[in-house]
């Protein structure tokens, strides 16, 4: 008993999954990996000066259900550790979306977890996989053709989510529930080889198993390994796309073909985010090295490549339906683009810098207040010093890319003029000059 507590002290404080005053929320379900847990983390908490809650889930699939929710409560209560109790209906959930029914269990319990993690004031969930189901989700993740974060996924810490047994064997879990005399349940459907997990689990493992015995040591081993490395590449990408990044999203074509394979295609997946995949990773480096200048690399997106730069572009609306009244003097934050505008009243003679982009000054009295911010509209016309401009001809003389056009804050008086497209050129309209008394100078400040 005393060996097996002190190995997942270890591994809590390998990974760093727990610090001094967590609230840890542990998921059990009634059976003996998580009613394990659930004793060995009443032992510890005082060791690791945390405190513990038992949360229980009964995704409404199997009729006993109810009873093994019981017997998490009953233990729990008998530990004197605070119980919590979720239910939901997969089956139904299942047969309205037509999705996969383990996909739909899983994000019902999640969203049950994380609900009382929220309500409760807990800061971590633990949940009780181990060594086993390691070397399972490894080889499956695997065979899938995943990379090494998905291979690593359950040695990493994300969204506070812990596995605190993931160095521990079931042999030793199974012994240490007998020793210390724990209730647990023991779910059939664990054996029913319909399942992808468990044909893995009792007929390709124990194969594998036959020729290479230590399987579970050298697949963990292999794991740590991958993760650190993987954490370290990752932190030499997000290095890396700074250095490519020029503005708004763009990137230097250049110093992005003269980067090491593994890293351009970490620079890409941060790029495209949730929106993803190898293919997609791919395809981009494969166009990168053709004579295309745009592809679409799903719907709605694509990716453009100038001479010297390259973007991913979005499918983009025309325009945003918004309006905001400038606050003169004052600050007016535009969310859409990501600015405030901050205005004030200064002397005509005001100094700063004019090719600054992101500064403009007018005319106090010339204006025709309140002065409004929206977005472009069919037809703007810009007044320029030599008669008027369409906005659009703007647009593409100034090179503004078009899938940023749609949210470039547009500066108007109250009889609709424009007196500023915001960053992007200014009117002939409300200059200042040697009769003009007083001025509004107007700056853009990202939002943080």
């Amino acid at each position: 008993m005393k060996d097996l507590i002190e190995k997942v002290l270890k591994t809590i404080n390998k990974y760093n999954l727990i610090s001094p005053k967590d609230r840890v929320l542990l998921a059990v379900s009634g059976g003996i990996d998580s009613m394990t847990m659930l004793h060995i983390f009443n032992r510890i908490k005082g060791i690791l000066d945390i405190e513990i809650g038992v949360a229980s889930f009964n995704h409404g699939i199997r009729t006993e259900g109810k009873e093994e929710v019981a017997l998490v409560k009953q233990f729990a209560e008998s530990l004197g550790e605070p119980f919590f109790y979720g239910e939901g209906d997969a089956l139904k959930v299942q047969k309205e979306t037509k999705r996969n029914l383990e996909d739909v269990a899983r994000e019902l319990r999640f969203d049950f977890l994380n609900r009382i993690k929220e309500n409760e004031h807990f800061n971590k969930i633990a949940l009780a996989h181990n060594k086993n189901d390691f070397a399972e989700t490894f080889l499956m993740h695997l065979f899938k053709g995943a990379g090494l974060k998905g291979l690593t996924s359950m040695l990493r810490n994300e969204n506070n989510i812990i596995r605190p047994l993931i160095e521990v064997t079931r042999e030793e879990i199974e012994h240490y529930a007998k020793e210390n005399r724990i209730p647990y349940v023991v779910d059939l459907t664990n054996y029913n080889l319909s399942y992808e997990r468990n044909r893995l689990r009792y007929q390709i493992i124990p194969l594998i198993k036959s020729v290479y015995g230590q399987l579970l040591d050298t697949v963990m081993n292999f794991g740590e390994i991958a993760l650190r490395e993987d954490e370290f590449l990752d932190k030499v990408a997000a290095i890396e796309l700074q250095g490519i990044r020029i503005q708004n999203e763009e990137y230097s074509l250049k110093l992005f073909e003269a980067l090491p394979l593994s890293i351009k295609r970490r620079i890409l997946m941060k790029i495209l985010g949730d929106a993803s995949s190898f293919e997609r990773v791919e395809n981009i480096l494969q166009f990168m090295e053709g004579s295309q200048r745009k592809i679409s690399i799903g719907e709605d997106l694509y990716i453009t490549k100038t001479k010297n730069t390259f973007f991913i572009e979005h499918g983009t609306p025309f325009t945003i339906d918004s309006c905001y009244v400038l606050s003169v003097p004052g600050k007016t934050v535009i969310p859409e683009s990501g600015i405030e505008i901050v205005s004030e009243v200064v002397e005509p003679d005001y100094k700063f810098n004019l090719k600054d982009k992101n500064i403009a000054i007018f005319d106090m009295d010339q204006l025709k207040f309140p002065l409004m911010v929206r977005f472009r509209k069919e037809g703007d016309i810009v007044e320029i010093e030599n008669g008027h401009k369409k906005l659009q001809d703007i647009f593409v003389d100034m090179k503004v890319r078009r899938d940023l056009r749609y949210k470039i804050p547009i500066l108007v008086d109250n009889e609709g003029k424009i007196l500023w497209v915001v960053s992007v050129k200014r009117s002939s309209i409300a200059k200042v000059n040697e009769s003009t008394k007083k001025a509004l100078l107007l700056r853009i400040v990202p939002i943080k």
